[in-house]
């Protein structure tokens, strides 16, 4: 792989790392701030944590929330696997329906893959719990002419807060990073 591509391959994955809100430009906070936080999780030794703010909506409006970006860099430099887990206090007085949320992140993340000129395929929606909240999860296949990506994905709601949980790789790290992805999973307690 040739240094331009390389570059563009380390700014692809973590712009679709950020859970199919790709391409924001937004700064993050030190990982010693003292937030406190709807959820408990380990994250895995030696991955960067960068807290981060909420997506917005197309109209500007903060969703509230925040946006927690994991990364598993080599050399310092260069991403080799991203986690990201998102939150949102619900507003929806328990309307909300799972299957229905679950959709609208799965076609927003595809969206923005689509829109970068990859191909995706998706598996079938599982229904399983994460952080002891029912969760809906799938996994991506995302294939274009210079790099091969896999994305996990899941979407949980508890009474007040739908989360989401993503972990990216390229397709020959996915398998050698999911250990420590499932392990920080297995960490997670929603509240």
């Amino acid at each position: 792989m040739n240094a331009r591509c390389d570059v563009k391959s380390k700014r692809v994955l973590l712009n679709l790392a950020a859970v199919g809100f790709a391409l924001l430009c937004i700064g993050s906070t030190s990982s010693q701030t003292i937030v406190a936080r709807p959820y408990q999780v380990t994250w895995p030794v030696g991955w960067e944590v960068s807290y981060l703010p909420s997506p917005t909506t197309n109209s500007g409006k903060s969703l509230g929330g925040e946006r927690v970006r994991v990364l598993l860099k080599a050399d310092d430099t260069a991403v080799v696997a991203a986690i990201e887990l998102t939150y949102f206090p619900r507003s929806d007085n328990g309307r909300a329906s799972l299957p229905d949320e679950f959709d609208q992140l799965r076609s927003t993340i595809q969206a923005a893959y689509e829109r970068q000129k990859f191909e995706v395929n998706l598996t079938p929606a599982q229904l399983l719990a994460i952080g002891g909240q029912s969760a809906l999860t799938t996994e991506l296949s995302v294939v274009s002419d210079s790099m091969r990506l896999k994305q996990w994905m899941g979407v949980a709601l508890s009474p007040q807060f739908l989360y989401s949980l993503t972990f990216t790789a390229s397709e020959e790290s996915f398998a050698r990073y999911r250990p420590q992805f499932d392990a920080a999973k297995q960490s997670i307690l929603f509240k």
